[in-house]
Order: C-alpha cells, then structure tokens, then sequence
C-alpha cells in the first residue's frame, strides 16, 4: 500500500444539478438493474444524475446495463480498481451539489432520497448523511455507529453482529427498532447508502484508495469529523440493503480484503501500538479457528470441501496479518 498521509483537497468542477448518485458494479448486473429501476420509481423531487462504473466484471454486466438505460453515464474499467478509487472516479465525473454513494444491491423506498438531501439543506453543519437501512424483510441492518477503534471492533464482533444477525426475534427487533427510530449526529454511516456534500468533499479529500473495499466508510467519516463536518443518521430515509450480494462473486478474496483494509485502518488512525494490538488479538482469533477448521477437516468428509476451504483461508488470513507492516 502507498505510505499514508493526510488527503489532499479536490477541486471538483462546479454543479450544475442537485444530485449525483454513484454505484460501482462488479458482477452484479441483475442487483445493479433493480437498484437503478427504484431511482427511477421512487425519486420524484431531485434533478439527479446515475453515474455507474463497472469495475471490469467480464460478465454480461454492462450490455444488460447499456440495454436497461440509455440514459445514465457509465465508465466501463479495464481492470478491478476496487470500490474506492471506482467511487472517486464517479466523484470526479459528478455534477451535482450533493453525492450519494450507493450500494449497487440496495432498493430505494419512495421519498428517502429526498429525506436524506432535506437534512443537508437543513444543516449547514452536517456533511455526511447516512440512511435507516432494512434486509429484504425490512428488519433492520446496522446503519451507523460510534467512533470506530479496537473497542468498538471487538464490541462489533462479539454482540452488534450477533444482535444484527437475529433481528426477526421480537425482543430483539424491539432493541434495534427503538436504537434506529430517531435522526442523530453518529461516528460514522455504513457506506452502502452515504450523502455527502459536494464541497465537503473538496475540502476533506475523496476516498483513500489504499482501501480496496472495506473501512473506507469509516475512514471518510473520520475525515470529515476532523475538520468540524457532522455525520447524522436518519430514520426518514429507508433502504433495503442485500446485504453481501454485490461481494459474493468472490468470497474468498473478499475476506482476505477485508483484513488487509481493517490492518491498514488501524495504522493509519492508531499508529504502531494500534496495529500492534489488532495484530495480537487477530494471531488468537485465527490461530484458534485454524486449528478447529484443521480438526474439521480431519475429521469430517474429505468429498466435502468446506474444511479445506477454511483451512486454507485461515492460513492466507494469517499470512496477510504477518506479512503487513
């Protein structure tokens, strides 16, 4: 990765419309296509542009796209340059006063776009907005959090995913539904569905591209917080998120991904001790799961697969953490 440092301002070309919505394709055309139709359904009140990039999916993703809408602007890359420099490519090619980030497997609800702008109109303070976001049952997801750091990954890890993942139980959907009801000033918006004003991102930087894919939400929040910008939650703007789809293609490059995004966070923001400590606590978690996956494998049918599978990426994970300096 390339040595870090503090971002450099953007000068983006001035505005000339009020929205422009981003979404980075990979592999997942169909997804993409449903994501585009409810724009078109459900935003009504914006002028808006749709500005896709596809990141080299090699499939029939961008003749299906090409064939569904005439109308949007799409860069096809000849490579995966992955989701932050993707986004700061469409970023760069934007019009409008206010950029929203956008998942390519998520469904816009009717009037949640222009829930979301309607806060930064309000706010001359808030430069982040991000949105109440739903699984296809309309359970909650997790949409925002406190300022991220070892604490809250461990707390993430050992009960906010836990809780996530039974959000169809009653007392559980009570808990979430009560945390989720009101709009409030957060540490960071999950970047599957994120608002931001154009000239925020000017002053702030775009997104690192030292992130592939992964903590990059969190570490433009970090950016923005820094210099005096709010990040709010609201529960005005609902939208369903299938949450994995648009990373499924390639799972286990996704995971290896994630730890190298989470290894470089670290650094970036908590310094040597920072990495230190992550380091420490990841050589227990996947030195402990290396040896039950080993023990699986041994032990279960060999016709199977899935012991290997996990072995084997355990043992990359555990590379990758060694290996990042």
């Amino acid at each position: 990765m390339a040595l870090m440092g503090n971002k450099k301002e953007e000068h983006l070309p001035p505005p000339v419309l009020e929205l422009s919505i981003i979404t980075v394709n990979y592999k997942s055309a169909d997804h993409l296509i449903e994501c585009l139709r409810s724009i078109k359904e459900n935003l009504k009140n914006l002028e808006y542009e749709i500005i896709v990039i596809d990141n080299a999916s090699g499939d029939r993703s961008v003749g299906k796209i090409q064939a569904a809408f005439s109308d949007i602007v799409l860069i096809e890359n000849k490579t995966n340059l992955g989701f932050s420099k993707a986004n700061n490519q469409g970023i760069r090619r934007s019009r409008g006063r206010y950029i929203l980030l956008l998942n390519n497997d998520t469904v816009v609800l009717p009037n949640a776009l222009e829930a979301m702008v309607g806060v930064l109109k309000r706010s001359a303070d808030i430069g982040i907005v991000g949105c109440r976001l739903l699984n296809p049952d309309k359970t909650p997801q997790q949409s925002f959090g406190s300022a991220a750091g070892f604490i809250g990954d461990l707390l993430q890890s050992t009960f906010s995913n836990t809780l996530f993942a039974n959000s169809s139980n009653p007392i559980v959907e009570k808990i979430l539904a009560r945390l989720h009801r009101s709009g409030k000033k957060v540490g960071w918006v999950c970047g599957a569905c994120m608002l931001c004003r154009r000239d925020s991102l000017e002053e702030t930087g775009l997104l690192d591209e030292n992130f592939f894919m992964y903590k990059e939400d969190m570490d433009l929040c970090i950016s923005f917080r820094k210099k005096n910008w709010g990040i709010y939650y609201t529960p005005d703007a609902p939208i369903i998120h299938h949450l994995g789809a648009s990373v499924s293609a390639k799972p286990f490059e996704t995971a290896i991904e994630y730890r190298k995004s989470q290894l470089y966070f670290y650094k970036k923001h908590y310094g040597w001790m920072g990495l230190l400590c992550l380091k420490i606590y990841l050589y227990g978690k996947f030195i402990r799961k290396l040896s039950v996956s080993f023990l699986v494998d041994c032990a279960g049918e060999p016709s199977s697969g899935n012991g290997q599978d996990s072995y084997s990426l355990n043992r990359e994970i555990l590379k990758v953490i060694r290996d990042f300096h």
